[in-house]
């Protein structure tokens, strides 16, 4: 007897590795199948998500067909009058005279409640004594002005001395440009009264009136030189004119003789004629969209020659200005209510 060898040992032997990677990339039923009942069912890849047959051969209720046909114009009309009715309704209960209604949702108690005197102090204006302030500020008003001045020149003047301390201080080169351009206050700059101090300058004021000294530039370093003749042919090359390469053309192969002596037969030549059906005998109306005659024949219903139909707006006027120009507005013309008229009035808290 001879023994069962699996498969995957028969497609290692047997088939290439080309052959046995594409046996492995092929789907597993399994994965695509679903169980019903011990059993895998392979789906198909167009049926599935498709209608039904029983869905397509199932007759629709009484119920179903009543809601799925389209509302009239007078149905929709009764339902809003209907609408409109029962809201009425709602608001006539709600503001019966004989109910009491709370406008906010304040207890009737806090509304009642009376106040102590120092909620009263409290919720009353703040009185403010303007006279005692006039008199305050005429007494001590000048008195302030000029304290404020005093204390500001303390300070500028202050800031002024350690700015000419810092001048002073700083080199004599420095300090003659800063009296050039009167940067420093005049008080600062003093006159040389004794020799000893012309002597301590002079050598300063002469190195001053010198003219500025020019340096030469540093010279480069040089290159190696080269004879001309020796530069000549780069400079041919680089002075001639660029080309452009132009590759040969191909060469032309010669057809075989047998090619030449070649004889159709007569099943090539039955194909090589076009077919007579794909011939176009009769002029036929080219559309740019693909159409199709039963969608044109199509008969279309009321209801969408309802909604086919432009809705029907007021026209704008063409004139800037209003047919009506002296018309009062609405909300002039509007009438308060009793509650609002309550709500106005002050609350007397005595």
């Amino acid at each position: 007897m001879r023994k069962k060898i699996p498969v995957n040992k028969l497609a290692r032997k047997h088939l290439s590795r080309k052959q046995h990677t594409l046996l492995l990339a092929k789907p597993n039923f399994r994965v695509l199948g679903d169980l019903r009942g011990r059993k895998w069912r392979r789906k198909h890849p167009i049926r599935d998500g498709a209608v039904r047959k029983a869905a397509l051969l199932a007759t629709a209720t009484s119920r179903t067909e009543m809601l799925a046909k389209p509302h009239t114009e007078e149905e929709i009309i009764i339902k809003n009058r209907e609408t409109i009715a029962k809201i009425k309704e709602k608001q006539l209960n709600v503001f019966d005279s004989e109910k009491i209604v709370r406008p906010l949702s304040v207890s009737p108690a806090a509304l009642n409640a009376k106040a102590t005197p120092r909620t009263e102090s409290l919720s009353a204006p703040q009185y403010r004594v303007i006279e005692d302030n006039l008199e305050f500020a005429l007494s001590i008003g000048p008195e302030l002005i000029k304290r404020i001045e005093t204390e500001y020149n303390r300070y500028v003047r202050y800031y002024k001395k350690k700015k000419g301390i810092h001048f002073h201080k700083a080199s004599h080169r420095l300090f003659g440009e800063i009296y050039m351009y009167k940067v420093v206050p005049t008080k600062s700059v003093h006159k040389l009264k004794n020799k000893k101090q012309v002597e301590k300058y002079k050598k300063w004021l002469e190195l001053i009136a010198k003219p500025k000294r020019l340096f030469k530039p540093q010279p480069l370093p040089a290159r190696p030189k080269r004879p001309l003749a020796s530069l000549q042919p780069r400079l041919e090359t680089l002075a001639t004119p660029k080309f452009v390469y132009e590759p040969p053309a191909p060469r032309r192969k010669k057809a075989w003789k047998s090619k030449r002596k070649y004889v159709p037969s007569e099943r090539t030549l039955e194909l090589a004629k076009p077919r007579i059906h794909q011939i176009p005998t009769e002029e036929k109306v080219i559309r740019p969209t693909g159409v199709a005659e039963l969608a044109l024949k199509q008969i279309a219903t009321p209801r969408i020659q309802a909604l086919a139909r432009p809705v029907e707006r007021k026209q704008k006027q063409e004139s800037e200005f209003k047919e009506d120009a002296f018309a009062v507005l609405k909300l002039k013309r509007y009438k308060i209510s009793k509650r609002l008229i309550e709500l106005a009035r002050p609350v007397d808290r005595s």
